[in-house]
């Protein structure tokens, strides 16, 4: 449950700004304020000035951020403001933390060599730096993110504990926000698996096992959440877990993918750390990840 004010990070571009929607939902859903966040990088715009993509005009920073209040505020969401100088990826957290924030959001940037979008460093070092939840969320090709309503979660399990913590976060959201939860496990195919040496590889008999066991463990998880009023359907898949969980994401209109960064199954040993990462750098859909 979101106990403080969301920190918006912005860098005066529009992908940044398209996170805006989102986090108004988080917001009005938990009842917190909004902070929009500048910082102006030590190499970047001079201080107190901010740089507009893509027409690259100039704004007074104060100016460009008293117009980002004024878009969240809409709807009545209690929104302020604030800047820095510095690193950005330093001074967000240094700002989320010390102001006491619930959740950092941010649009990811940048494109690896084969045109695929990945987080970007500022992000990345946010991502990997921070304890605090954070909302981010991937521009598709076009570099435009596409205004929704979250209708659904979706929760990637890898039957570890901490895997399951993405649960606690995931009960708060459908209850604040009204949705319904999709569970998700992976296990991995014999072709996936063989990479990591494992024994089913070599013995379908115990991939069938597997399943079984990994269907049991997750109508377990539906049955819990479903006695406490949620409503929640279940998808159990063999393949590569990143590509199935965002194959079903993406068949959900409106879904938010929320996970842990750290869980490790004993079956497939895939760790969800990794396999966050490969979320974030592949699916078009906001993720909410809960270190």
């Amino acid at each position: 449950m979101l106990k403080g004010p969301i920190l918006l990070s912005l860098d005066g571009s529009e992908i940044s700004e398209g996170v805006i929607p989102f986090v108004r939902q988080l917001a009005k859903g938990f009842g917190v304020t909004v902070t929009a966040f500048h910082v102006a990088g030590e190499d970047g715009a001079p201080a107190g000035k901010v740089v507009r993509t893509p027409s690259g005009q100039e704004m007074d920073t104060g100016a460009y951020l008293k117009s980002m209040v004024q878009e969240i505020s809409r709807g009545g969401i209690g929104a302020d403001s604030a800047a820095a100088k510095g690193k950005p990826a330093a001074e967000i957290v240094k700002y989320a933390e010390s102001k006491g924030c619930g959740l950092i959001a941010m649009a990811t940037h940048g494109r690896s060599g084969l045109g695929r979008w990945v987080y970007g460093s500022t992000t990345d070092r946010v991502l990997h730096t921070t304890s605090l939840p954070m909302l981010l969320v991937r521009p598709p090709q076009d570099g435009r993110i596409k205004e929704e309503t979250f209708r659904s979660l979706v929760i990637p399990l890898d039957g570890s504990e901490l895997g399951e913590r993405a649960l606690l976060q995931a009960e708060a959201l459908a209850k604040s926000l009204s949705l319904s939860i999709t569970l998700v496990r992976v296990v991995p195919t014999a072709t996936v698996a063989a990479g990591a040496m494992e024994p089913y590889a070599a013995d379908p008999r115990l991939r069938e096992y597997s399943l079984d066991a990994a269907k049991q463990y997750i109508d377990e998880k539906v049955q819990a959440l479903t006695k406490k009023g949620l409503r929640v359907s279940s998808k159990v898949n063999l393949g590569y877990a990143p590509s199935e969980i965002i194959d079903i994401a993406e068949g959900l209109p409106g879904s938010l993918v929320v996970m842990t960064t750290h869980g490790r199954s004993g079956i497939g040993r895939w760790v969800l750390g990794s396999v966050a990462d490969r979320v974030l750098r592949a699916s078009n859909r906001p993720v909410f990840l809960h270190r």
